[in-house]
């Protein structure tokens, strides 16, 4: 009798747990945003037992067979937008046809437009969500905020939502793009305009949930530091994939000596007062996403985890040289020991086809240029921390500096005003191609030319700072280049962020007269008054500045003088823009 009776328990048990198991869901999802035509991997340092490697990490070959070898059970595959421009090698060659290709043989089911995807206008953007919704692995390309005019050739193509079914249960994928940043810093046809971010998501979630849906996925191009506060402030959403910010999440990292401020996942509250969790993948496909998310049979969260997963595919010393044998298979050895790093053999592990292709492809079309003899870092902002030598720029962008030299060869006694945006990823020691230049300076825009005064260029300079400190998410308004040189106050309230501001003259550094003329070389896209340079734009608009497109881009330009003097620096301290920096008490 007693048997029986812990048999039926025991059996009650096991069919308590079973139809506990079956009240909640398991979904994984992977995602990579941001990866702005990057195809190959991408260099980083990494630090295992206090020892500093140089690593190439990510690439699409490695993140494919990542998500082909760990895709059990229920999985999708998303990605947060900005996959085309910013490897200008690859998208001057191509102009997207590998990106979208590329998406699609990676098998991501739904892509969310972003800011950059708007860089040659609406037609051009349409070019590229045909590509991506033809053809074998055809996706959903989404923006539910995106309003174009009915006339335009984008309007029926963009989808505000797809239901992907899993398991039975049926998940609703919301797209949102920032209007804000489209208009600001990209190109998309009059008429062209952007909802409320959380008005729209509200309102579709109200719409679906009447469909039977209840679980809800944001797949956002707005950037983290707006996802954070907007979880709180809409129903529904369970799970934020997000993009634009370029934000490296994860607390796990730290162990390779990766400095990262949040954690992946972060956790957050929506409107109901349920779980969302919040995750976001760096950029230029160098980390691959793996979220875990448990769902209960409302489906609220009641956990999510998961990591940035680093896929490493070589090895160096920190100064770029081979490693010894036994040095290198010690270290892959403790880098094997963390669950969220795993390597990848490009020789021996299943890559694609395709992806080699167009790899093969480029690397016919190098040209060799000449050495690099430092690690150059692309920070947009002063005082930020660069992430891949994890050292503080207090004095702006290294890279910046250091092409704007170069470029200033061209151009004797002028002075080169950039945008931090038109610069987009860092250099390493070693051989320089042209692909290098091409990589940093992706966008094709042409050189133009003006001539200004002292106050004016003073002002110039206020200008793209003030930019930058009404909307620090547009940190690619900050000026950067080379030729003149100040101190730098965040605490001003006149707008007058700068002070003894000096010019580069033949002779030295001297300082900048009010009334003098300088020759000011700035891109055609800061001169069209984008990423609030609207006071730019006023001065090229007056003929007596005697403004001049210069014919050629900043990236030819660059190439033409090393061709010639095959070398590139890293410039003191004293040579680079911000000279002392007072920050925002």
């Amino acid at each position: 009798m007693k048997k029986l009776l812990s048999m039926v328990i025991a059996a009650g048990a096991l069919l308590g747990a079973q139809a506990h198991a079956a009240d909640e869901f398991d979904l994984k999802i992977f995602h990579v945003n941001d990866s702005h035509s990057y195809v190959e991997p991408v260099n980083t340092f990494l630090t295992i037992d206090n020892d500093k490697y140089l690593a190439q990490i990510g690439g699409m070959n490695a993140i494919l067979n990542y998500m082909n070898t760990h895709s059990e059970g229920n999985v999708l595959r998303l990605h947060g937008g900005d996959f085309q421009t910013g490897n200008g090698t690859y998208f001057n060659y191509y102009h997207g046809r590998d990106d979208y290709e590329i998406l699609k043989e990676l098998k991501f089911e739904a892509v969310v437009i972003g800011n950059h995807e708007f860089d040659y206008g609406n037609d051009f953007l349409a070019e590229l969500v045909a590509g991506l919704k033809s053809g074998k692995n055809a996706m959903k390309v989404l923006s539910a905020n995106l309003k174009v005019p009915f006339e335009n050739r984008l309007t029926p193509m963009v989808d505000e939502y797809v239901i992907l079914e899993r398991g039975g249960e049926k998940i609703a994928v919301i797209g949102i793009t920032s209007g804000d940043k489209v208009n600001a810093s990209s190109k998309p046809d009059k008429g062209t305009f952007f909802t409320n971010e959380a008005d729209t998501i509200n309102k579709l979630v109200a719409e679906l949930q009447k469909q039977g849906i209840n679980k809800f996925i944001a797949l956002t191009h707005q950037g983290v530091e707006n996802d954070i506060p907007m979880a709180s402030k809409v129903h529904g959403i369970d799970v934020w994939i997000t993009a634009d910010s370029h934000t490296v999440m994860g607390h796990q990292l730290h162990k390779l000596g990766v400095p990262t401020e949040l954690d992946y996942p972060e956790m957050a509250k929506n409107l109901d007062g349920n779980n969302a969790c919040i995750v976001q993948a760096g950029s230029t496909g160098a980390i691959l996403g793996e979220l875990n998310v448990k769902f209960d049979k409302d489906g609220n969260v009641i956990k999510c985890d998961g990591a940035p997963q680093i896929i490493i595919s070589s090895l160096q010393t920190a100064n770029a040289e081979e490693l010894d044998p036994k040095k290198k298979e010690a270290a892959m050895k403790e880098f094997s020991k963390l669950d969220f790093v795993s390597f990848y053999d490009p020789k021996k592990d299943p890559s694609s086809e395709l992806i080699n292709g167009y790899i093969n492809e480029t690397h016919s079309r190098l040209q060799y240029l000449g050495t690099n003899n430092n690690a150059l870092c692309q920070t947009r902002v002063p005082g930020e921390v660069c992430l891949f030598t994890q050292t503080e720029q207090i004095h702006g962008c290294e890279v910046c500096t250091s092409l704007s030299y170069i470029l200033a060869k061209k151009y004797p006694g002028a002075i080169i005003l950039q945008n931090a945006g038109n610069y987009r990823t860092f250099m390493w020691p070693g051989k320089i191609y042209n692909s290098d230049v091409n990589n940093v300076l992706a966008f094709a825009n042409n050189l133009v030319s003006l001539e200004i005064n002292g106050e004016e260029l003073e002002k110039l300079i206020d200008s793209g700072i003030e930019s930058y400190t009404k909307n620090p998410s547009r940190d690619g308004s900050f000026p950067t280049g080379y030729g003149v040189r100040f101190d730098l106050d965040y605490n001003v309230t006149d707008g007058k962020f700068i002070s003894n501001l000096e010019y580069r003259s033949a002779d030295g550094w001297v300082p900048v007269k009010k009334d003098q003329k300088y020759t000011v070389i700035v891109n055609e896209y800061i001169a069209t008054g984008a990423d609030g340079y609207g006071y730019l734009k006023t001065l090229i608009d007056d003929p007596s500045h005697n403004a001049k497109d210069l014919g050629q881009t900043i990236s030819y330009e660059t190439i033409e003088v090393l061709k010639k003097d095959p070398k590139i620096d890293k410039l003191p301290a004293s040579e680079m823009f911000v000279q002392k920096l007072t920050l925002k008490k």
